[in-house]
């Protein structure tokens, strides 16, 4: 019997980058399930009422949950509450494994066939520097972060990180006031949020859980991409000259990032994080010549430089400057 793990995606609201997250999934995908609420219903023919399985659990954490982050309340909370709906879908529905991707993630592939989620518990996207077993006090800084944009878990690993979660603000909450702190005192943006409760859970977990900062496979390499704006030091991609985010070939219809030697590592995912959600309507076209060509339109147009504009309006000028002197003899 084929594998299919189930994937998961959780927006609130709508916005087209979730829409374009959703439908390049399904395309790769058998079982897409989206968390939504009822702004989106229509986003998805498997949407589904996150509110529905926010639970018990839930609200015993919101009992000890405080904002300690630069974010507004908002979206502080709901970046923790996905975690435990999905917790709660996967139970009633008895789904043993999942993977969770970002409301910005264009995908490529089918996760199912991605050979290293058959090797652990859970897959987070954890900084080189902060291995497991190692003290958080110990570092230099407070960053503390481990990222679920694109991850895979078993559902006893996810159900161990929501008790996690609510054990850590009702018994350790003095530690996520020594970030929080931290990141005032040195007028540092984020915060507390989903990724240091997922960086600290990782550090004292005995579930296997695989970095995903590094490239798969010897014969066939792959990457699952963080964010389209990161170049990972572990992997050494190189960016587009014009545009702030990696450099991404076609071969075949299918996206590759380019390493420093030239060699092209297939990516499984393209994470679109903060000002770069611009661009997911270029990586949809699966066409070499209309994505480069909508991707660097779409530049020229949303960073403010309005180079097609320019181009368009001295051509132009140029056009009625030879068409004045041919009619009248002279330009002005």
């Amino acid at each position: 019997m084929e594998k299919n793990i189930p994937v998961i995606i959780h927006h609130e609201c709508r916005t087209e980058y979730a829409r374009k997250c959703i439908k390049m999934a399904e395309k790769f995908n058998k079982q897409v399930i989206f968390l939504g609420d009822e702004t989106n219903r229509d986003f998805s023919k498997n949407w589904v009422n996150v509110n529905l399985y926010c639970k018990e659990e839930w609200q015993e954490f919101r009992k000890y949950y405080k904002n300690l982050s630069f974010y507004d309340d908002g979206y502080a909370i709901k970046i923790f509450k996905r975690f435990f709906a999905m917790k709660n879908y996967m139970n009633e529905k008895g789904l043993k494994e999942c993977v969770l991707i970002d409301s910005d993630v264009l995908t490529y592939e089918n996760y199912s066939k991605i050979p290293v989620f058959e090797q652990c518990d859970a897959t987070l996207f954890i900084p080189e520097e902060e291995e497991k077993g190692s003290d958080p006090l110990s570092y230099g800084n407070y960053y503390w972060g481990a990222s679920a944009g694109t991850s895979y878990f078993k559902y006893e690993a996810l159900e161990d990180i929501v008790n996690f979660m609510i054990e850590t603000y009702k018994n350790h909450f003095d530690l996520l006031e020594k970030k929080w702190k931290w990141h005032q005192e040195n007028n540092y943006g984020g915060g507390v949020c989903e990724m240091t409760l997922l960086f600290l859970w990782y550090l004292q977990t005995d579930y296997k859980v695989i970095n995903t900062k590094r490239i798969f496979g010897e014969e066939k390499p792959y990457v699952i991409d963080n964010d389209v704006r990161t170049v990972n030091n572990r992997c050494n991609f190189i960016k587009y000259s014009f545009a702030n985010i990696e450099r991404i070939k076609l071969i075949e219809k299918k996206p590759y990032l380019i390493e420093n030697t030239g060699r092209p590592v297939k990516a499984v995912c393209l994470h679109f994080g903060g000002e770069t959600k611009k661009y997911m309507k270029a990586y949809m076209q699966q066409n070499t010549v209309s994505h480069k060509a909508l991707l660097f339109l779409t530049y020229c147009y949303l960073c403010g430089f309005h180079l097609a504009a320019k181009i368009y309006i001295a051509l132009f000028k140029k056009w009625l400057g030879k068409y004045r002197k041919n009619k009248y003899g002279n330009t002005f």
